[in-house]
């Protein structure tokens, strides 16, 4: 979306006060969420808990220009440089405004509703149609009308294809969907108990769903289900089914152990699903079937499906204390997610306990009580658990109808914690589903191990913290790439570009091309700077949509000798020139030779921006170079834009760059290390910490005085004392050389400080504790904010950014927010 503010205004029936004659690419309705506000309008939105209007003033605070209101601010007088579109209804404008911003784009579309698996099929849908489209989607469980009202704004004419996930929970909620989207294939789920508690019966429930269709051009849905079938025959579109029954257009059965055979009108084929539960082989055949319906190949399909990524489900599965094992399915307690979590029982020869705890009976004001208990209890009966515990005082009163033995009965979460119970878990499969009230996340910290391991953290909250503290620093008319080259300094650059997909990015930067279309196989559609593209590889950057930086003129010969230039539309380009740096890039001889090859190619090529790197940036001693440069840059630039007869954005600042120099006149900088929290700038206080390296002690050993440790026997014990093994060493990227100087490299028990002794192994190192004692598997901190990364750095005699890159793959690697 790229409106003007009578553009949008236009669009959803609004009108215009005060035009600042500020664009609107992005809206944002919660300001807790505003990072960046170039071309950011602030949506006030009122709900029955809150109205939007009055976080105006704090938006306007934060740089917000724009406003789409329902009403306009009594102090209206002192924004005067703001623009208000004012509309009787804020989310009615936005979903007017979103049937017209589709309807322009002529954007072809995917639906999909449903009560279980949407998200999931939206997110594999939108993985395997990346390799031929480009997709706008629904970020993550966006599916409220809100949700999809931004989502479809948020398409552009670069895209080709979107798949939008439609969530309703109560009656005539499909009206306003319905009306917006006219989709090319419409796709329903299975319809279980989620938010039946809303609707008169399940006829009605069955109903609003369908609505779904109302413009579709072909309906796939789920056909076991003999009441949607009856409904579905209604429909005067062609329409498909899918599930396990033979009779259904695409059907999935067992063929083997996690063999399966798809069913589809002229054949079938083979597929293996490693994760053969309920909803994974519901989602693979649905997932099939849309596939085929476009016209992919059954082996085309089958290839797509086996090398989808893991995408992050609801349901967590946990590695427990005690060798438990713990599934946390807490995100919905309905009949039908506790039907497909039951079945989890059917892949362990664990013990099987189940916590479960009452539900929540607001959401069946209208049904009676005893039913819904009557049907869990058959559920419950049916997977036969070896123990339960019931938590909660309702679901106690119903115990008598659950044939499983033991039952024990706590009447909260905190009283189960205290209780000696709890204790006695072990070498279980332990599955955990309840109601949120109950907060029974107390119960997977309690019991699950995953603070025990050895894994890299990132954390996403403070990491769009330090990215917003960058972007504030610059002038609001400049735009902002993120750096992801070297698998985004080794945090993940899926990771990392999936938070940031829809955060209002311009670019991402990678170095190779690899690096961007695996990003771009993933999904990513955000525009991708590719640094240094090599020759053999060089084809892929139009079939991938990846920018190349030239910075030399047999790097653009590449292009042209390749074919890459053979095309009706232009092919966008980043000019490197070297201004200090002598690394890539053009020098000032060699601008002029380059030029007068380049417009020959007018016709075929776009700069999209003309670009140099500083090199003394983050020093206050190369202030006076860094001057330099920039002053060479301008030279540079000025005389590739007079030759091209239009202007490329410019960008040359860097991390350092931005926090030293950010008053440099620029349309685009490059942010890299310091959205992680490090700098060597005066903003440092101000940056949060992001990564943290962490893993666990698996064995103490007593060392007496003069026996030494590890290979060599380097390190002879000065005293008795203990000595504690890590399970991480130079495999996972701990420099061998950083424990050569006895206690210059540590790491942290809680508050206190250990040295690394011994040769470090290959996947293991030792620490001194001195007479302390810990049990086995108590957490160690290698490094967790900037200081403790740097001192391992010093010790290794590296700098920080080679510690985080070395970081090996085998780590896992954790995203969370607080």
């Amino acid at each position: 979306m790229n409106y003007s503010g009578s553009e949008l205004a236009e669009l959803g029936g609004g009108i215009l006060f005060n035009n600042n004659q500020q664009q609107i690419q992005f809206i944002e309705y919660d300001t807790r969420k505003i990072y960046f506000t170039k071309n950011t309008a602030f949506v006030a939105i009122k709900t029955k808990n809150q109205d939007g209007h009055s976080y105006i003033q704090e938006a306007y605070n934060k740089g917000i220009r724009s406003f789409i209101v329902e009403i306009l601010p009594e102090n209206y007088s002192i924004f005067l440089d703001a623009q208000f579109i004012k509309s009787p209804s804020s989310s009615k404008f936005l979903h007017k405004a979103a049937q017209a911003h589709l309807r322009k784009l002529k954007l072809p579309h995917i639906a999909i509703t449903g009560s279980n698996g949407k998200t999931i099929l939206k997110e594999w849908a939108s993985e395997v149609f990346s390799v031929s489209y480009r997709i706008c989607k629904s970020p993550k469980s966006y599916n409220s009308t809100l949700g999809l009202s931004l989502s479809i704004l948020a398409a552009g004419y670069e895209h080709t294809l979107g798949i939008f996930e439609v969530g309703i929970s109560g009656l005539n909620e499909m009206d306003i969907p319905s009306q917006m989207l006219f989709p090319e294939l419409a796709v329903l789920m299975n319809i279980g108990s989620a938010h039946s508690a809303h609707f008169p019966n399940r006829e009605c429930h069955i109903k609003e769903k369908i609505k779904i269709a109302k413009n579709a051009k072909r309906f796939l849905y789920f056909g076991d289900d003999e009441e949607v079938k009856s409904y579905v025959q209604r429909l005067e579109i062609p329409t498909y089914s899918f599930g396990f029954n033979v009779t259904n257009t695409y059907s999935i059965q067992l063929l083997k152990d996690k063999c399966y055979t798809i069913s589809y009108p002229e054949g079938q084929s083979t597929i293996e699903i490693r994760n053969d539960d309920y909803a994974s082989l519901l989602n693979a055949c649905a997932l099939f079937a849309m596939q085929h319906l476009y016209g992919y190949q059954s082996d085309q399909i089958i290839k797509g499906i086996n090398q989808l990524s893991e995408v992050e489900m609801r349901m967590e599965r946990i590695p427990g204390i005690r060798d438990n094992i713990i599934l946390n399915d807490t995100y919905n307690f309905d009949l039908e997610s506790l039907r497909i979590c039951l079945q989890k029982f059917n892949e362990t020869s664990l013990t099987k306990i189940l916590i479960l705890t009452d539900i929540d009976t607001d959401h069946y004001k209208e049904h009676d009580i005893n039913e819904v208990y009557s049907n869990i209890a058959s559920l419950l009966n049916s997977a036969q658990p070896e123990k339960l515990i019931l938590i909660g005082k309702v679901i106690n009163e119903y115990k008598e109808w659950f044939h499983v033995k033991p039952i024990v009965n706590f009447v909260d979460v905190d009283v189960f914690l205290d209780s000696t119970e709890i204790n006695t878990l072990k070498s279980s499969y332990i599955i955990i589903k309840g109601a949120r009230s109950f907060k029974t996340e107390k119960i997977v910290d309690k019991l699950s191990l995953i603070n025990h391991e050895t894994c890299l953290a990132i954390h996403l909250g403070n990491l769009e913290h330090n990215v917003s503290y960058f972007r504030n620093l610059l002038s609001p008319n400049v735009n902002l790439m993120l750096m992801l080259k070297a698998n985004a300094y080794g945090m993940g650059s899926l990771g990392i570009a999936k938070q940031f997909s829809n955060k209002n990015i311009s670019y991402f930067g990678v170095a190779f091309i690899d690096e961007g279309v695996e990003l771009r196989k993933h999904g990513i559609t955000v525009p991708i700077l590719v640094l240094n593209p090599e020759r053999a590889q060089i084809t892929k950057m139009k079939e991938f949509y990846l920018e190349p930086e030239i910075h030399s003129i047999q790097q653009f010969q590449y292009l042209i000798d390749e074919g890459v230039l053979n095309s009706t539309s232009k092919f966008p380009i980043h000019i490197k020139l070297d201004t200090g740096m002598h690394r890539l890039g053009f020098s000032e001889q060699q601008i002029e030779p380059f030029l007068s090859i380049l417009t020959q190619y007018l016709d075929k090529i776009e700069v999209k921006s003309i670009m140099s790197h500083l090199s003394s940036s983050d020093s206050e001693e190369g202030k006076e170079f860094t001057e330099l440069q920039i002053k060479k840059f301008e030279t540079g630039f000025n005389i590739i834009e007079k030759t091209l007869g239009y202007s490329p954005q410019r960008h040359i600042l860097n991390t350092g760059g931005i926090a030293s120099f950010n008053e440099t006149p620029s349309d685009l900088a490059r942010l890299g290390i310091g959205m992680y929290g490090l700098s060597t700038s005066r903003h440092q206080p101000y940056l949060m910490p992001v990564v943290s390296l962490s893993t666990v002690i698996s064995q103490i050993t007593f060392v007496r005085k003069g026996e030494g440790v590890s290979y060599s026997r380097k390190w002879v014990a000065p005293e008795d004392c203990n000595i504690a093994t890590l399970p991480i060493g130079y495999a996972d990227g701990i420099h061998r050389m950083a424990n050569a100087k006895f206690g210059e490299f540590t790491v942290r028990i809680g508050k206190k400080h250990y040295p690394v002794v011994g040769s470090i192994c290959m996947d293991m190192m030792m620490i001194y504790l001195g007479t302390d004692e810990y049990p086995e598997g108590s957490k160690v901190i290698i490094f967790d904010d900037q200081e403790s990364l740097q001192n391992l750095a010093n010790a290794s005699q590296t700098i920080s950014y080679e510690i985080l890159t070395g970081i090996s793959s085998r780590i896992k690697r954790i995203y969370y927010h607080d």
